[in-house]
């Protein structure tokens, strides 16, 4: 079957589809109702706990390519980052967001790595294992915005800890004010 490009991917979509809550994912080679993957609810439980409105929120990966997990890509991450930052770049600066959850370590590096003038770097303690969830704030795409980092959601479930969200919602608030 042909690939569709990223563009034309979006451009078959309708403007309120959120592949979050409205995609139909295969996990494991399983196809699933639509937002009804694991990573999927993981994604709609934190989305409606940071937003009256989930489809409010914007996410997206930093690479497109599918894998197992950043181990499995082909090639290295930072240059497959590198390779779709310009999308990226445009899409930050359409939606405009204050607060960016980047899911998974390097995602999080990435990001942090592009901001500038960094104000305040903090970690908090994800639950999960050893891994530490961060933030960074500091400019980034010309303006000030703040830098969330989680473990992926492929394998964290988020709805155990509760903790994380609230923490979450900590550094939000001083936009909200």
């Amino acid at each position: 079957s042909k690939k569709n490009s990223i563009i034309e991917h979006f451009d078959n979509k309708p403007t309120d589809f959120n592949e979050y809550l409205d995609g139909s994912w295969a996990p494991g080679g399983i196809l699933r109702a639509k937002g009804n993957s694991p990573m999927q609810k993981r994604a709609q439980y934190l989305f409606a706990s940071l937003a009256t409105n989930p489809k409010n929120i914007c996410g997206t990966n930093l690479v497109f390519e599918r894998s197992r997990d950043v181990a499995s890509l082909r090639g290295k991450f930072e240059e497959k980052a590198d390779k779709f930052w310009p999308f990226h770049s445009k899409l930050i600066d359409t939606v405009d967001p204050v607060v960016m959850i980047a899911l998974g370590g390097k995602t999080y590096e990435y990001l942090a790595s592009r901001m500038k003038n960094i104000t305040s770097e903090n970690t908090f303690p994800s639950g999960h294992g050893d891994w530490m969830c961060g933030s960074t704030k500091g400019n980034l795409e010309g303006k000030k915005r703040t830098i969330v980092g989680l473990p992926s959601l492929s394998r964290y479930d988020i709805k155990s800890h509760p903790d994380v969200v609230k923490w979450i919602k900590s550094l939000a608030a001083e936009y909200l004010n």
